[in-house]
């Protein structure tokens, strides 16, 4: 049985990949002299760090979509198509986020602009445990949504891969009615068995739905359910 283990092991790796990579990033904040923190420099150096931290969450987020198109397609015995993932995790970022409720990266600019306001803030008052409050409280906003990012990719490949499998199981199977009714195009509702399961979540466990009617998921922040095939 697929399991969540084996789906998110991928995602957990890159939530500690992204910590490590961000407290880095941050340090160079608060190991910098208040005279190399002016507005032009601060601006600058928030530029860079954003522009990594973007660059390797994109690189993450096309890796967690191969690994989950793939865990579907191996549910039911079949080949994953080749996709360019890059491309589609470009273009899946421009667009509104229904759980996150913004942009990805109009908010990534947003959180950049308030840290340099910040920055300039403890630079003015030459406050060093200000300056690094600031920087703390922006990365963990940063890691937040890099890592929320994440499990609403997941969960949309899910199900754009269940739907696309399904439809060529059934182009191969042709019209034989015993499995094309085996196939029924359902998918099973998990819900993490912990005691941050919110209600919602919990009594959908286990249901069974058709793939063009499921929930979507993720359906809140930190929301770690999943599909597998019934």
């Amino acid at each position: 049985m697929a399991t969540q283990e084996e789906l998110y092991k991928r995602y957990d790796a890159f939530v500690e990949t992204a910590r490590r990579r961000i407290r880095q990033e941050f340090n160079r904040i608060t190991l910098a002299p208040f005279d190399k923190l002016n507005v032009i420099q601060a601006g600058e150096l928030t530029e860079s760090i954003w522009r990594r931290v973007d660059r390797a969450n994109r690189r993450a987020y096309a890796e967690l979509c191969e690994w989950v198109y793939e865990w579907v397609y191996v549910q039911y015995g079949a080949e994953a198509p080749r996709k360019d993932w890059t491309e589609i995790v470009d273009r899946w970022l421009k667009g509104y986020d229904p759980v996150t409720r913004y942009v990805y990266e109009s908010e990534l600019e947003r959180k950049r602009l308030r840290l340099v306001e910040g920055i300039l803030t403890a630079r003015e008052t030459q406050d060093r445990t200000m300056l690094e409050d600031v920087a703390r409280s922006a990365a963990s906003l940063l890691l937040t949504q890099s890592t929320q990012v994440g499990l609403d990719i997941m969960g949309a490949v899910q199900m754009e891969a269940y739907t696309e499998v399904l439809e060529a199981v059934r182009r191969e199977e042709g019209e034989q009615p015993e499995r094309v009714q085996e196939i029924s195009e359902l998918i099973r509702y998990n819900a993490c068995d912990d005691s941050k399961t919110c209600g919602e979540c919990r009594d959908d466990d286990g249901k069974v739905f058709r793939v063009s009617e499921a929930p979507r998921i993720p359906r809140h922040y930190r929301c770690r359910c999943w599909y597998t095939r019934a």
